[in-house]
């Protein structure tokens, strides 16, 4: 939400300027039919934007707006399960009970750099999962948000959900209480504090929009030097209200997380497990970012993070970062 609410600022000042922002997605593939199942790594359906117009514009305030209603809300609606029959956010899942053999298609409803979207391809990518992904939202079910799993036409909803539910599948064991403690700290402590570090920064929100449309110009760079600190408070406010338990700096996280690690390796032990690729998967769309260098100073993380990137696991494009002048 922290990155469609930026992305939304700026595509609103483009269109007081009149101005279209050229926008490509290199990497984009064309998604295999029925009889071209992947069998390993992942395939992106190509983006069918391909520029900020006015119609954007509109769409992306329309999708802040109902974003920012819905962080409001005190209480989530009592049903666990919605019109189509998948599960609310924050909802369990019955377990999955088909074994790995019995696959026949993964697919990841996400965003290229969506932090809870990078963490699962993280995980799935270690683990050998074969999956393909989708940009953008399931486009028949009443789950409005990303990330969204689809296993043989089986709909889980919520990165947080869909961690507890499949890494006991793949892993062949449950995750314990200790593991389970880590994951939702991860998701509702780390990940909001670090998104607001990272709007609080001017060259990192620069790397956010030069990521989501290839090009940054002049006009650009001046109004985020002047919506940065403003989106940064925004933003802040915004997920104190939705994640009480949100702590800044997130560094405080990260100290909590380098005590537990102890002398060893990883969290798991000699080999990483769901805690480090949850962790690491979070901010690894932001490598090179300031609020990522500072986060790993901060907690001491700085040899489990050369660690963790030198098991190039982390599904995620580096694009060039423009600094500001």
């Amino acid at each position: 939400q922290a990155v469609w609410l930026t992305m939304a600022t700026f595509t609103l000042a483009a269109e007081l300027r009149v101005l279209r922002v050229p926008h490509a997605l290199p990497h984009a593939q064309h998604l295999p039919g029925p009889s071209q199942r992947l069998v390993g790594g992942v395939t992106t359906v190509p983006d069918s934007s391909r520029g900020f117009g006015r119609t954007a514009g509109a769409v992306f305030a329309l999708a802040v707006g109902q974003s920012l209603r819905a962080s409001r809300r005190k209480c989530r609606t009592p049903r666990a399960v919605l019109a189509d029959g998948s599960n609310e956010e924050g909802e369990a899942v019955a377990p999955i009970t088909f074994g790995l053999d019995e696959v026949e298609d993964i697919v990841l409803y996400q965003q290229e750099f969506s932090p809870p979207c990078v963490k699962l391809r993280t995980m799935f990518k270690y683990y050998n999962l074969p999956f393909r992904v989708v940009n953008g939202r399931h486009p028949t079910s009443d789950y409005k948000k990303i990330p969204v799993l689809e296993i043989n036409n089986r709909q889980i909803n919520d990165s947080h959900v869909i961690v507890k539910t499949v890494v006991p599948w793949f892993t062949g064991r449950p995750m314990t209480e200790k593991e389970m403690m880590w994951e939702k700290r991860i998701t509702y402590e780390f990940q909001p504090a670090f998104e607001v570090e990272l709007l609080g920064n001017e060259r990192d929100v620069a790397m956010i929009w030069t990521r989501a449309t290839n090009f940054i110009g002049g006009w650009q760079r001046g109004i985020i030097g002047i919506l940065s600190p403003i989106l940064k408070l925004v933003v802040e406010a915004l997920f104190k209200s939705r994640y009480p338990e949100m702590e800044l700096p997130s560094s405080n996280f990260g100290l909590e997380f380098r005590r537990a690690l102890g002398d060893q390796a990883f969290f798991h032990g000699e080999q990483p497990g769901p805690v480090d690729l949850s962790l690491y998967g979070t901010y690894a769309a932001f490598n090179g970012c300031s609020a990522t260098a500072r986060f790993l100073q901060a907690s001491k993380l700085e040899e489990w993070h050369e660690r963790m990137e030198a098991l190039n696991v982390a599904d995620v494009e580096q694009p060039k970062v423009y600094a500001m002048r």
